[in-house]
């Protein structure tokens, strides 16, 4: 067979060698392949693809994907090895940030520019620009493995150190990263002026470092009053698919045990005593009185709440 000159050889980065073409469509248009592991491989598909071309059988926007395409075809594949909700806030993100500036672009007519311009307007508008910018990196990567583009131009963008944005948000947080001893001792106090539930509950994340889902679906059976232990054995977490919360493993999937103070062990089982005139078959430390746990939108309005109050009490 006749040599293709259009058939060039490339190396990758580990030393692999393959074969790429590109063949004109028409006066305007030009398509390229790329990725075969053999020259006759390529010049199979060169040959095919310009019978295709000769027989007006191929339309000049099959090999025009968009940037939501890939998006669409990668996410539920990537969907099964996370949380729902980390689907969620990624979700969130591509909807968010991510897709108005990319989703309709077709693949091949990103440029490094646009992804400069991008990843520069999250910088200035956004402190945790990074995400997005990783995850937009990752749905190009895929655009590379499946050979819709030869190469991705969010990775040849130029990455700030840091930013105005973010040198802020750090030292806002050094400023105030969490309460005071006093700050602390009078947030309690305005809880416990509010109701022993509410003082029950942010005296015991106060004290233990428990995450949010940890301690809503805490139970009773999880602590033990006379060695003043309580086992941390799973989280609640909300699925955005189904649209309810679900008990999963704990966020790193290792249990732990926490040697408690003598005054929180007191003041839940103060609690408990209160609780007994509430339905409670899932035997829930912290609970509504049909005996079903807190969303985490009512602990945040909890939490709202009680720093107005604190404040208050300042005065």
């Amino acid at each position: 067979m006749k040599k293709i000159n259009a058939i060039k050889s490339y190396t990758l980065k580990n030393g692999q060698k393959k074969y790429r073409f590109t063949i004109r469509i028409d006066k305007k248009h030009v398509t390229s392949r790329n990725g075969f592991y053999t020259y006759d491989d390529a010049a199979l598909a060169y040959l095919n693809l310009k019978q295709e071309i000769m027989e007006n059988k191929y339309r000049v926007d099959q090999n025009l994907i968009t940037f939501k395409e890939v998006y669409d075809d990668w996410m539920p594949r990537y969907r099964q090895s996370i949380r729902d909700t980390t689907y969620f806030n990624i979700h969130r993100s591509f909807e968010h940030y991510i897709l108005p500036l990319f989703g309709k672009k077709y693949v091949n007519k990103i440029t490094i520019r646009d992804c400069q311009e991008a990843v520069d307007d999250w910088i200035n508008t956004i402190a945790s620009y990074k995400p997005l910018f990783l995850r937009t990196r990752k749905i190009l990567d895929e655009a590379v493995r499946l050979e819709y583009i030869d190469s991705n131009p969010m990775r040849k963008i130029v990455l700030p150190t840091t930013t105005v944005k973010i040198k802020k948000v750090i030292a806002n947080r050094r400023e105030k990263n969490f309460y005071s001893l006093e700050e602390l001792q009078r947030f309690l106090d305005a809880a416990h002026r509010t109701g022993l539930q509410q003082f029950a509950y942010f005296r015991t994340v106060a004290y233990t470092g428990m995450r949010r889902g940890e301690s809503l679906i805490l139970k009773w059976s999880d602590i033990d009053f006379d060695k003043s232990l309580i086992s941390v054995t799973k989280t609640l977490v909300y699925s955005s698919e189904y649209r309810r919360y679900e008990i999963h493993p704990t966020k790193n999937g290792l249990n732990r045990t926490l040697i408690m103070d003598d005054e929180t062990m007191e003041i839940l089982s103060a609690w408990k005593e209160v609780q007994k005139s509430f339905k409670n078959n899932d035997n829930l430390v912290f609970t509504n009185r049909l005996g079903n746990y807190w969303s985490s939108r009512v602990i945040n309005d909890w939490q709202q709440a009680l720093i107005v109050t604190g404040k208050y009490l300042m005065h």
